[in-house]
C-alpha cells in the first residue's frame, strides 16, 4: 500500500472580506482566499455569475433567512468559487465551481468529489458561529449576522 506524501508543509493564506453581493433579494458576504495575498483575478466574477444564478428563489421564506457567503480561492492548480447559503433553519447548503489557473479556461462543475478544503474551513467556522449567534439565537437578527465578518489568524 503506498504511503502518503504531503507535497506543501500547511501555512495560513492571506483570507480577506472584500465585500457584500446582493442578489435578488440574497445578502452575501464574500471573502477572499489566496496562496500570497496578491487580489482576486477579475476572472472570476464569471463564475460568481454563474453560481448567483443557481440561488433558490425566493431568498428568504419561513425555512430560509436569505444570507450566506461566497468563497473565492485562486489555489496552486485550480481556482475554487464555492457558494455557501443557509437553508432548511440550520443547513449550509454549498455549490462549487472550478477551473484551471490557465487563461481563457472556463468554469465548471467538477461532478465529483470536491470539497472545501483546510483554508476555507477558517472561514466557514466563523460563519457557522456567526449564523448560530445571530440567527439561531435570541433575537433573531439578520442583519447582525451580514455585519459579522471573519477577521482573526490569518484573516483580514
Amino acid at each position: 500500500m503506498p504511503q502518503f506524501q504531503r507535497t506543501h508543509c500547511y501555512a495560513d493564506r492571506p483570507t480577506r472580506f472584500s465585500g457584500y453581493v446582493e442578489y435578488a433579494g440574497w445578502g452575501l458576504k464574500r471573502y477572499d482566499i489566496t496562496v500570497d495575498g496578491s487580489p482576486v483575478p477579475g476572472d472570476y466574477e464569471e463564475g460568481e455569475r454563474l453560481l448567483l444564478g443557481l440561488l433558490p428563489s425566493p431568498a428568504a421564506t419561513a425555512d430560509r433567512p436569505g444570507v450566506g457567503f461566497i468563497l473565492r480561492h485562486p489555489g496552486r492548480n485550480q481556482w475554487y468559487i464555492v457558494l455557501n447559503w443557509w437553508d432548511n433553519q440550520n443547513e449550509l447548503l454549498q455549490r462549487l465551481l472550478v477551473r484551471s489557473e490557465r487563461p481563457g479556461s472556463a468554469w465548471h462543475d467538477p461532478k465529483g468529489l470536491y470539497a472545501c478544503c483546510v483554508w476555507d474551513l477558517a472561514v466557514i467556522w466563523h460563519e457557522r458561529n456567526a449564523y448560530v449567534r445571530h440567527v439561531l439565537g435570541e433575537p433573531v437578527d439578520v442583519s447582525a449576522y451580514l455585519r459579522d465578518v471573519a477577521g482573526g489568524a490569518g484573516i483580514t
